[in-house]
């Protein structure tokens, strides 16, 4: 149906033609200029007016928003959605003349269906496809994946029924009764398979770390469902593979069914004693009459890493500080401490992350050629000062602080914290040290390079200066620091006289440590695999970066 209709109500034209026949009346009647202008003029007098009557009614009824209504009808049949399971859980419960029967009645069923509706087929596995496919070769089953396709493909369309030809055994996605997801439209399901309860064990979940660090203990936690095997037992075993020998059984533990419908979690510590990517076949061992014993085993890779440090304390001469630093890192497993005196080390014998020279280089171990080496291939250095270091050689091979020696001895100095430093987090005491006993850094005129930022500065006697006593620099090739007296374990001391533990110069040394030490990832080209272990139906992928 079509016409015409107004924004306002119909009684509105009246105005409008009220307003042209007064617009008119006015300018012909009322004015006596046309009358006056002789006979031609009173000649087209009705004939102008009619027109200007007409053309102000026109404009009024215009302003009125006039639009043209119409409607129309088409009719749609209904569509019917026909959605048939391929998974490889429904051929297991069907013979052979089964399937065949199937086939030949999905594809009556939609012949009988296309002359009353639209029909429109898919078939699904893990993913939703068109058409009704062949075959039953799905890896794994998603029917809300299934649901969540026909939401997207037929949305606002007019579903009169959704057909489900499946065995409802699903190991991928959400529950199926939770997902149709606005598919407003009734559910048929076709029910295959074999509806006798059967025997069944699976592993439910696997939850574990897949990282992991040598010599740590992984929890492994197992989820073990049992269907209708009341009163049987299996065994649970964890199974170490290594390529080239026999497997060796980690963890074993026996499982008692008491229920037809079975739930149990099962806890293990396994042993990370090797490092790079460890395999492990994790099985429950079959009952008599199970239905199949393929969700009976599982495999899970765990990628064990050495991440400890090498840390090499190198000293001029023995040292309570030696101690000192090796108790404090030592104190986890993160670092490996190896304390060397200058005369005993051979130039690289042994690679190592961090190098911690101990009053070097001195007068009778200059190490120079060794420490630009070290700086050329990145290797962090911290630097602790005392009375035998040799000022001008170490002032020729690094930035972070410069000294004038004077004349040969020692200060007292105590620190004083830096409130802009933020090259790491500091323990909440940290302003505690202020009162620690004093260091003793050899004298000299002491200051920091432009780069190098201070963590503590000196304070000589009751007098705070501007010389830095603690401070860091980082370059492209790798980062130092300078600790300008000797004493730590003075310090440590100190903490556990007072606090009776040594947590805080131990977290102070280990963070300067690990700050030192950290590695960044300098590759130009990095390929990852977001997923280490993938499924046979899964697609591989891999991300790349490329760094010009």
């Amino acid at each position: 149906m079509e016409g015409i209709a107004l924004s306002y109500p119909l009684w509105f034209i009246i105005l409008c033609a009220a307003l042209g026949l007064a617009y008119a009346a006015v300018l012909y009647f009322r004015d006596r200029t046309f009358s006056e202008s002789g006979p031609i003029s009173r000649k087209w007098l009705p004939v102008l007016s009619v027109v200007r009557f007409l053309s102000v009614t026109i404009i009024a009824l215009l302003l009125l928003s006039p639009f043209i209504r119409s409607r129309h009808v088409e009719r749609v049949q209904p569509v019917v959605l026909v959605l048939h399971d391929r998974s490889g859980s429904v051929a297991s419960g069907m013979s052979a003349t089964d399937s065949t029967n199937l086939e030949d009645g999905m594809q009556q069923l939609r012949e009988r269906l296309a002359g009353q509706f639209e029909v429109d087929a898919y078939h699904f596995d893990a993913e939703l496809y068109e058409g009704m496919g062949s075959g039953y070769s799905g890896k794994q089953t998603d029917i809300s994946v299934a649901f969540s396709g026909l939401y997207d493909r037929h949305v606002n369309q007019n579903i009169g029924a959704i057909v489900l030809a499946t065995d409802g055994i699903f190991n991928k996605g959400n529950n199926p009764l939770y997902a149709r997801q606005g598919l407003d439209a009734p559910i048929y399901t076709i029910a295959l398979g074999d509806t006798t309860p059967r025997k069944d064990l699976r592993l439910a979940g696997l939850l574990y770390n897949s990282l992991a660090y040598l010599s740590d203990k992984v929890e492994l936690r197992i989820e073990v469902d049992a269907r209708f095997a009341s009163g049987e037992s299996t065994s649970l075993r964890i199974e170490h593979i290594v390529a080239g020998q026999p497997n060796r059984t980690v963890f074993e533990q026996p499982i008692a069914i008491s229920d037809h419908d079975f739930q149990t979690e099962v806890r293990a510590l396994l042993d990370m004693n090797a490092t790079g990517v460890q395999q492990y076949l994790v099985s429950l061992r079959p009952v008599a009459n199970e239905v199949s014993t393929t969700n009976n085993s599982e495999r899970i890779f765990i990628d064990v890493l050495d991440g400890r440090q090498q840390v090499l304390v190198l000293a001029t001469s023995p040292h309570p500080d030696l101690a000192a630093i090796r108790n404090a890192l030592e104190g986890t497993r993160n670092y490996e401490v190896t304390v060397r005196m200058a005369a005993e080390y051979v130039p690289g014998i042994k690679p190592f992350d961090l190098g911690v020279l101990h009053q070097l280089p001195s007068a009778n171990y200059p190490f120079t050629d060794e420490i630009r080496r070290l700086q050329q291939q990145g290797t962090p250095l911290w630097f602790i000062l005392g009375d035998q270091s040799n000022m001008q050689l170490l002032n020729s091979v690094q930035q972070v602080i410069q000294v004038q020696a004077g004349a040969s001895g020692i200060n007292n100095v105590q620190a004083v914290l830096s409130q802009r430093f933020g090259l790491f987090t500091l323990p909440g005491n940290a302003i505690a040290i202020q009162n620690y006993p004093p260091l003793q850094v050899p004298f000299g005129n002491y200051s920091a390079g432009n780069d190098a930022l201070v963590l503590f500065s000196q304070r000589i006697g009751t007098v705070a200066t501007q010389y830095p006593l603690f401070a860091f620099r980082q370059t492209q090739t790798g980062r130092t620091a300078i600790l300008a007296g000797t004493g730590l374990w003075r310090w440590r001391l100190h903490n556990f006289r007072t606090a009776e533990d040594h947590a805080l110069v131990d977290e102070f040394i280990r963070k300067t440590v690990q700050y030192l030490s950290v590695k960044a990832d300098k590759r130009r080209f990095r390929v990852t695999m977001p997923n280490k272990v993938v499924d046979e139906n899964m697609q591989v992928l891999f991300d790349a970066e490329l760094y010009n």
